[in-house]
């Protein structure tokens, strides 16, 4: 299981959770800088984790309101990364269901168990959606934004 990014800014008591639950298992990961690199890193590790900063753990406190971290997930994503994350906020979690599968840290072998038999399915179906949900254009379109930088053409003239 991967984890793209540095450790040492994760909760010491999240990092000793997640050692009980995946010993060497957890394979995290700071020295991917080039396409090919990360293509190489997902072969080995297509199952990623995704854990927030600051969160709390052990127990998870329901009133934590981390946000996804949506820019570590898209190049993931995009190489079809099967991903389990901590549970982020409502609202983000409802954008990202689907995609991304939640777990609680304490959770997580649990979820590596029912996910790997079936990685190969999970990386289809999560860059499917996630190619579909995040679309720049019906992003855009949603925003309001092509309104404001379009505006409407004078028919009048």
């Amino acid at each position: 299981v991967g984890f793209m990014g540095s450790t040492h800014l994760r909760p010491s008591n999240v990092l000793d959770t997640l050692a009980d639950q995946l010993g060497s298992r957890f394979q995290p990961n700071r020295t991917v800088w080039s396409d090919e690199a990360l293509r190489q890193y997902l072969e080995a590790f297509p199952l990623q984790f995704n854990m927030h900063q600051k969160q709390t753990c052990c127990p998870h406190d329901e009133s934590e309101v981390a946000a996804m971290e949506a820019f570590r997930l898209a190049p993931l994503l995009t190489n079809k990364a099967c991903v389990i994350s901590t549970p982020v906020a409502e609202k983000d979690k409802l954008m990202w269901e689907g995609i991304v599968h939640f777990a609680e840290v304490s959770e997580t072998k649990q979820a590596v168990e029912s996910l790997a038999p079936q990685v190969d399915r999970c990386q289809v179906e999560a860059f499917q959606l996630f190619k579909s949900r995040f679309d720049p254009e019906r992003l855009l379109r949603a925003s309001g934004f092509l309104d404001t930088w379009w505006p409407p053409s004078d028919k009048s003239g």
